[in-house]
């Protein structure tokens, strides 16, 4: 007769309080932060505020404020701007853009201009309208990762863009 033998290891288990959610741009105020109840949580359907690694939309559904101030260095996990209409970001404050490992993916017929200084590290893909990086002045970047342009790229900047 053999003999079996089975080895347990301990299970520890991690509970999160906060997982990413998936938010879409529902302006009461036109600044992107951690504060202001300018989303609406896709799932549960009610106002909430923006917390680091959510997954961000912009579509036609908050076009009432097309202008975005982010005037402070933001996190989100995605940025997706999906809309007919244009979408601006915008800062007043140096650092103010988005930060880590985030992509931005623009789709529809829209512009979005972007006219902030940015340090994502993620991919920027253009699927359709245009992609405009700065709005006439000395900022406008859109990170340090690949730019995959399936549609129109257009640079409206002073400066050096690199």
């Amino acid at each position: 007769m053999k003999k079996l033998c089975f080895a347990t290891l301990a299970v520890v288990a991690v509970c999160l309080n906060s997982l990413a959610a998936d938010l879409t741009w529902l302006p009461t105020t036109a600044v992107w932060d951690a504060s202001s109840l300018n989303w609406t949580n896709s799932v549960a359907g009610s106002l909430t505020n923006f917390a680091a690694s959510d997954n961000v939309l912009f579509d036609g559904t908050g076009i009432a404020q097309p202008v975005v101030r982010l005037d402070v260095g933001l996190t989100p996990g995605t940025v997706v701007v999906d809309a007919a209409n244009d979408y601006t970001f915008t800062t007043n404050v140096t650092g103010g853009g988005i930060t880590s490992l985030t992509s931005l993916t623009k789709r529809n017929s829209g512009k979005l201009i972007v006219d902030t200084d940015n340090s994502f590290s993620g991919p920027t893909v253009i699927e359709a309208g245009i992609l405009q990086i700065g709005n006439g002045v000395g900022r406008g970047t859109l990170g340090s990762s690949s730019i995959s342009n399936g549609s129109a790229l257009v640079v409206s900047r002073t400066g050096t863009l690199l």
